[in-house]
């Protein structure tokens, strides 16, 4: 009976060691397995860093080669680019309206020179001599005004305007812009025709303003031209 009683307690003795060992060696494995998490995600942080790194030094890279590439060949950023020059005209008048220059069968309209524009005029102040070469836009807004007692019955007046260019390697004068309305013949009506584009110019173009010869005595003194260099 004595030796059933130690038998039992070694038995229960080793059961508690093998208990104890397994519950150490459990322990042990969440630790390891705690070492393996951190250290995998010290790797994945490691290794997104260095991707953001080699992005931005790729972007930083590729900039710095457009800004070379730029001053290479001489073009500056858009931010720098400084405003282009613009010349404003206006139509030269009396007291009885427009003054306009007959050529041939047709009018052109005479313009206005003051200190900001007559270093840009020629031909009897009807042309504008382009500077320089460059893309140009260009702006005419023409007034027309029928006076009290021109129109006899009511009828449809033919508008016809537009922009000529010449330069020494055209043969001749051309049109690039031009414009052709109707306007009722009413005492006392207003209407305006506007022409705009943007145009590339060469150094010493001229540009003048053309009008049939129907008609040009009804523009206003309130017309208006203007180039812009873009």
């Amino acid at each position: 009976m004595a030796n059933t009683n130690s038998g039992d307690c070694e038995m229960a003795k080793e059961q508690g060691e093998m208990l104890l060992l397994l519950m150490q060696h459990c322990r042990e494995m969440k630790r390891q397995e705690s070492r393996s998490r951190w250290a995998t995600g010290v790797v994945l942080l490691t290794f997104l860093a260095a991707l953001i790194w080699l992005g931005f030094s790729i972007h930083a890279s590729k900039d710095a080669h457009i800004q070379e590439q730029v001053a290479d060949i001489g073009v500056q950023p858009l931010a720098s680019r400084q405003p282009g020059a613009s010349v404003h005209l206006q139509i030269s008048g009396r007291q009885h309206g427009a003054i306009l220059v007959k050529q041939n069968d047709s009018y052109i309209i005479q313009w206005k020179p003051d200190s900001s524009n007559k270093n840009y005029l020629t031909d009897n102040n009807t042309s504008l001599i382009i500077p320089q070469n460059s893309q140009y836009f260009v702006n005419l807004r023409v007034y027309y005004r029928i006076p009290d007692g021109h129109c006899k019955r009511k009828q449809l007046l033919l508008l016809s305007i537009s922009i000529m260019l010449y330069h020494s390697n055209y043969p001749q004068w051309r049109n690039v812009i031009e414009s052709k309305e109707t306007m009722h013949c009413e005492n006392n009506w207003y209407q305006s025709v506007d022409l705009h584009r943007v145009v590339d110019l060469e150094a010493k173009t001229e540009i003048k303003v053309k009008t049939d010869s129907e008609n040009y005595n009804l523009i206003s003194i309130q017309t208006y031209f203007g180039v812009t260099r873009l």
